[in-house]
């Protein structure tokens, strides 16, 4: 991004990025520090990891994913009773500093307008960790 940056002439308004709780090197390797440093906000692909997070198939076989999926089901059961597991991600992602737009890949619109429902969802500190922690199978350092 800096290296295109500074051969243009305008100024780069977003760089979109993959990020879900199964895709987070974006946080660890200084892509949404220049992303805040640069004001810019990114836009934010996959932030279901495909549907994975949601596949709880895929949990019961893949140690990972279902510590993702006990963290969002608890998560989800804290903040009540209609709150589902995609509005948990979709505020997980949102709750970062550099205020990034989540692209919804669904054209259905009853999808979409449960992923609105994430606007009102305000995690705790110790639930955004606690998903960080869940994919990274340790405690946050």
């Amino acid at each position: 991004m800096r290296c295109l940056q500074s051969r243009l002439d305008f100024p780069l308004v977003t760089n979109q990025i993959e990020l879900h709780p199964l895709q987070m090197d974006s946080l660890h390797d200084g892509t949404l520090d220049f992303a805040q440093e640069m004001k810019m906000n990114p836009m934010i692909w996959s932030p279901l990891a495909g549907g994975r997070l949601m596949n709880l198939e895929m949990g019961s076989s893949d140690a990972r994913i279902g510590r993702v999926q006990a963290v969002l089901k608890k998560i989800a059961n804290e903040l009540g009773p209609k709150v589902t597991l995609d509005q948990v991600v979709f505020s997980w992602l949102l709750a970062h500093p550099s205020k990034p737009v989540v692209i919804l890949g669904t054209n259905k619109i009853d999808r979409v307008v449960q992923a609105t429902g994430s606007f009102s969802i305000s995690l705790t500190n110790e639930q955004w960790f606690s998903i960080w922690e869940a994919s990274m199978g340790k405690e946050v350092p």
